[in-house]
């Protein structure tokens, strides 16, 4: 990232990390033969309070459906 907001991304980015491990949302294990993985993506956002002022910056990592 090269925005002059990088700094607050990456933190938000962090924070959804942390969120996902201390939940046990996820468990990493290696995939089995024949397997595929999962896509993801990244959603990110800037949160607005109901005044129209900035609030904070929100990432969320969310899982690509495959058909």
């Amino acid at each position: 990232m090269s925005c002059l907001e990088a700094s607050y991304w990456k933190k938000a980015l962090n924070n959804e990390i942390e969120s996902i491990i201390n939940n046990h949302t996820w468990e990493l294990m290696d995939l089995p033969l024949g397997n595929k993985s999962l896509g993801y993506k990244w959603i990110l956002k800037r949160n607005m309070k109901a005044d129209g002022n900035f609030d904070r910056y929100i990432a969320t990592l969310v899982v690509k459906d495959f058909k």
